[in-house]
């Protein structure tokens, strides 16, 4: 097994996993916003996340510090992180209140 330095994007905490592949680190990581966060140069990271649908976000500052564009990089993935998380509370929403084959759209409400 391989050790990994995982980040958990919303606290900023780095962690390590010791896990077969970064996706098993992940899993066991045990949360949405662990990333795998990797320094492709000075003021450059790439962070990737979702070990079920692998999202790689790329991160680059020219005028600041190696700390400061690793903490964009973690607000990137936790701000992506959140919105899908907010897409998936309003679809659940959204099957909850209509019954199947009933739906229409705005558009055609009350028309037959």
């Amino acid at each position: 097994m391989s050790a990994f330095n995982v980040y958990l994007a919303r606290t900023t905490t780095e962690i390590e996993i010791h896990a077969p592949s970064w996706r098993e680190a992940l899993y066991r990581a045990g949360r949405p916003d662990a990333c795998i966060v990797a320094r492709l140069g000075p003021g450059k990271f790439e962070a990737i996340f979702n070990p079920d649908a692998p999202t790689t976000i790329g991160c680059r500052a020219r005028c600041a510090s190696d700390a400061e564009a690793l903490r964009w990089t973690l607000a990137s993935v936790a701000h992506q992180v959140a919105q899908r998380e907010a897409a998936r509370r309003a679809l659940a929403e959204f099957a909850d209140g209509v019954e199947p084959g009933t739906y229409q759209p705005a558009g055609k409400r009350g028309q037959s």
